[in-house]
């Protein structure tokens, strides 16, 4: 059994599967949560066969009720101390926000919002009790920006997991627990290949993204070395900082530009 546990969300695919990866390099064993329990067993195989640690492996739906709760309980009946906490879990979904259905959307928050949230609260105890110890919480470059038209509350989410990521690093500062919040911009990841069909993705797909690979290595090099916020890349580190600086005004017309929307 390895010193210390990292529990991972959304481990499956994508950035996720990479922190995973990152991680077991350490010699850390890993509590990996997911909903495609295939997907899970197949990285925990592999893991465990290149490194010398414990794979254990959690299928669920991380919008349904109570299940932070069980994740908790799960880490403490594995009983390995839990140094890392890596809120990963997301999706995109597009459309005016008066065309989505509202259940849509309360599932989307539960997984984006307040599922890691929740789940950070009840954890703490654990991850102080560790120290030192990490917690990554994956937002976006889309924090520094306004909300994008056809984007739904994807930004507003992201821009959420920032601030809260900051408030907690600033009250976890004397406790060798450290936040930070990981903000990428286009990854290559299979978050596109999962979201209704329309022209505004097809445009997503095309654009030019990050390893996923890279972002992770990024995040946990940051985390460790006591970064809050760390923007991945020249070009979206760039954007940030003109739209941190850009009144509000000028920045929701570039965007409204950049993100037409056809009349109803």
């Amino acid at each position: 059994m390895s010193e210390k546990l990292a529990l991972i969300t959304g481990a499956s695919a994508g950035i996720g599967r990479e922190f995973a990866r990152i991680l077991a390099s350490k010699g850390l064993d890993l509590l990996i949560v997911a909903r495609r329990e295939a997907r899970l067993l197949a990285l925990k195989a592999e893991l465990e066969q290149k490194y010398a640690i414990t794979v254990h492996c959690l299928a669920i739906d991380l919008a349904a009720e109570g299940v932070e709760q069980q994740i908790s309980d799960k880490v403490r009946e594995i009983g390995t101390p839990l140094g890392w906490l890596v809120n990963n879990a997301g999706y995109g979904i597009t459309g005016r926000l008066d065309e989505t259905a509202l259940s849509e959307y309360e599932r989307f928050l539960k997984i984006m919002l307040t599922g890691p949230v929740a789940l950070t609260q009840l954890l703490l105890p654990d991850l102080k009790k560790a120290a030192p110890a990490h917690i990554i919480n994956v937002a976006s470059v889309a924090a520094f920006l306004p909300g994008t038209p056809g984007a739904g509350v994807y930004p507003a989410c992201k821009a959420f997991i920032k601030s809260y990521t900051e408030t907690l690093a600033g009250e976890l500062r004397n406790s060798q627990v450290y936040a930070t919040a990981s903000c990428p911009g286009m990854t290559k990841t299979e978050i596109f290949d999962v979201m209704p069909e329309s022209a505004d993705v097809e445009k997503m797909k095309q654009r030019p993204g990050m390893s996923a690979a890279v972002v992770a290595q990024q995040a946990v090099n940051a985390v460790e070395s006591g970064k809050v916020v760390i923007v991945h890349g020249l070009v979206n580190k760039i954007i940030a900082a003109i739209f941190s600086l850009m009144p509000l005004r000028l920045s929701m017309y570039i965007v409204a530009k950049a993100y037409p929307l056809e009349e109803n």
